[in-house]
């Protein structure tokens, strides 16, 4: 078995193999630069995208906080709002109690004791409910609101 084969042809298997797997190699090669650069340019990304979802976090964060404060501020703003109102119906109400001692008699003095006591009541329902018109369950009829709160005469 060993005559069979002569050396100028096991050097040109030889030459052949060493050829192709030269080219597999280089070809290797070159596939594993590219994924090394693919890698690299998406860590370059990935660190972006990080710093973005770090920052949009510390975005939600702090949006939150300000609507907290926000919050806050508004509800000390009804607070305020409310005992400003407390003070004033307090003062209307002395100075009428004032008034009538002063002018027992006078219409528009009596008119005024009427409205101050009124002060301390629950407001009236007016039939006009805002939540339907911020958000109508049904196509809304300008005309027809006009109408009811006396805007707008009726048609004939």
């Amino acid at each position: 078995m060993l005559g069979l084969y002569r050396e100028k042809q096991v050097k040109k298997v030889i030459e052949r193999l060493k050829a192709e797997y030269e080219a597999a190699f280089s070809a290797q090669k070159t596939a594993i630069a590219q994924l090394k650069e693919e890698n690299r340019v998406l860590k370059a990304r990935n660190l972006e995208l990080e710093a973005e979802r770090g920052e949009v976090a510390a975005a939600l964060i702090r949006a939150e906080q300000e609507g907290g404060r926000i919050r806050e501020e508004a509800q000390r703003e009804r607070e305020n709002g409310a005992r400003e109102g407390e003070l004033l119906a307090a003062k209307c109400r002395a100075l009428s109690e004032a008034l009538l001692a002063k002018y027992p008699m006078e219409t528009d003095v009596r008119e005024f004791a009427q409205f101050v006591r009124a002060l301390g009541e629950e407001p009236q329902e007016s039939g006009f409910d805002l939540e339907e018109v911020l958000a109508p369950k049904q196509p809304l009829d300008l005309g027809k609101i006009c109408r009811d709160l006396g805007l707008m005469e009726e048609e004939g």
